[in-house]
């Protein structure tokens, strides 16, 4: 059955998309904890935050953190788009 096949093709194809955003997120990751620890290590000083408060170091680090998180989700939601539009049938 060529549709069959045509859709188990797209789903593996999905997958191994899926599987290398995956990786490539996660040697992102790992290079910017690695940048990060490299800028605190440069900077040779230690920001004393007062109480309730964020050193610059830190903030940076947290703000990164949430355009990684969006990233990703953006990805996820431009497959989820990719796949609804590829099931479509085109009689």
């Amino acid at each position: 059955d060529q549709e069959s096949q045509d859709q188990e093709s797209q789903d593996q194809e999905s997958q191994d998309q899926e599987s290398q955003d995956q990786e490539s997120q996660d040697q992102e990751s790992q290079d910017q904890e690695s940048q990060d620890q490299e800028d605190e290590k440069q900077s040779g000083e230690q920001e004393v935050p007062k109480d309730g408060e964020l050193s610059r170091t830190d903030a940076e680090r947290l703000l990164n953190a949430l355009n990684r998180d969006e990233q990703d989700i953006q990805k996820r939601l431009r497959r989820q788009l990719d796949k609804q539009l590829n099931t479509e049938k085109n009689w």
